[in-house]
């Protein structure tokens, strides 16, 4: 399934001020429940998109909540799996995780699809994740543009936890500024 993002639609935009727009073969997210075995009826929080609990910064649809997502609404171990699809944007991107951590529930599965060129070393990205309690890191796709992992949440984390993943390494080492370029 090849699915063009356009950041209009979420009133992203580059300084020019015309719409971002990106294509992205999500069809290892689509069939995820197939590859992990997750029951179908599976509570999914989307950080920065559109589907079941969504969440981004800034929202102009009823169907996403504006929030922080270093701190959404969900509960404690309430979602079966979390979705970081082009989301990992902020400067403190290791709190989003760390969010995701704290809803997912043990043994959850955390998809992350990224744009490969902010992806400074994909083995320091693939050991950030584990410092994060991300384990068994399967490559979803790799392709010129995008990089996409699934992870499962293999042991609880929290803030101190995080501190001390930034003192071995910082979040600037993991993934580059996410920056426009001028068209």
């Amino acid at each position: 399934m090849m699915i063009t993002i356009t950041t209009a639609d979420f009133d992203h935009r580059s300084r020019s001020g015309h719409p971002i727009r990106w294509t992205l073969s999500l069809s290892s997210f689509a069939s995820i429940k197939r590859q992990s075995k997750v029951v179908k009826r599976s509570r999914v929080a989307d950080f920065g998109c559109v589907v079941v609990h969504a969440f981004d910064l800034v929202s102009n649809s009823p169907l996403v909540t504006a929030c922080d997502m270093a701190h959404t609404p969900l509960l404690p171990a309430s979602v079966d799996i979390a979705v970081f699809c082009l989301s990992l944007m902020g400067t403190n991107f290791g709190d989003f995780l760390i969010e995701a951590n704290r809803v997912l529930k043990p043994g959850g599965v955390l998809l992350v699809a990224e744009v490969a060129s902010r992806i400074e070393s994909v083995k320091t990205f693939l050991k950030f994740l584990d410092f994060l309690g991300f384990g068994k890191p399967k490559k979803l796709e790799d392709t010129k543009m995008f990089l996409s992992f699934q992870f499962v949440r293999t042991k609880a984390m929290g803030a101190r936890e995080l501190a001390r993943v930034r003192n071995k390494i910082p979040e600037s080492d993991v993934l580059k500024p996410c920056t426009y370029k001028k068209r």
